[in-house]
């Protein structure tokens, strides 16, 4: 998923690259199509401002481990296009048109719908954070995420991933987290 996902980047598509940006970064589609706004903090983080489903007096950024080099991807949303969307454009074109016009490329990938693509990069991080030995993966992979409490990022214990790739517990393993 991983490798198919980099090469997607360099796609002519924005559908292809859109689904490549979430994959390697656990964001939704609104915020990669819509007002939220990236820019590269320390240690090749990513810094997003305008995270989706948060509450008007909540704190609506984070930092996240992209799983490619951070100037990348950057380079890839902010040549993205179609941004600047409203989340019910988003939600009424891009989402649903992924999901329903590539079921059959999103499932050789092992990805049943779009959102799928934030469940793997939330198992993938728990995982790889598991894999370096944290003993509460859960609670790093809630702060990558953007969540506020732990009880979001229970949903993702459900995912196994199993064989993580040496070079992302190598990625994850730079960071040191709070």
């Amino acid at each position: 998923i991983i490798q198919w996902a980099l090469t997607a980047l360099d796609s002519s598509r924005h559908e292809w690259q859109a689904i490549a940006l979430s994959i390697l970064s656990g964001r939704r589609m609104v915020e990669i199509y819509g007002t939220a706004n990236y820019l590269l903090a320390n240690n090749g983080l990513i810094h997003i401002d305008g995270l989706a489903k948060k509450k008007k007096d909540s704190n609506d950024s984070c930092e996240f481990i992209p799983l490619c080099d951070a100037e990348k991807w950057l380079t890839v949303w902010k040549n993205l296009e179609c941004k600047g969307k409203t989340p019910e454009q988003v939600n009424n074109t891009n989402a649903r048109m992924i999901s329903r016009n590539y079921p059959y490329e999103l499932k050789m990938l092992g990805i049943d719908k779009f959102k799928d693509c934030r469940d793997f990069y939330a198992g993938l991080s728990i995982a790889a954070f598991k894999e370096i030995g944290y003993a509460m993966p859960e609670h790093f992979v809630m702060n990558i995420m953007g969540h506020e409490s732990g009880e979001s990022t229970k949903y993702y214990r459900k995912f196994n991933v199993a064989n993580v790739p040496s070079n992302i517990v190598e990625k994850y393993s730079l960071y040191e987290l709070v």
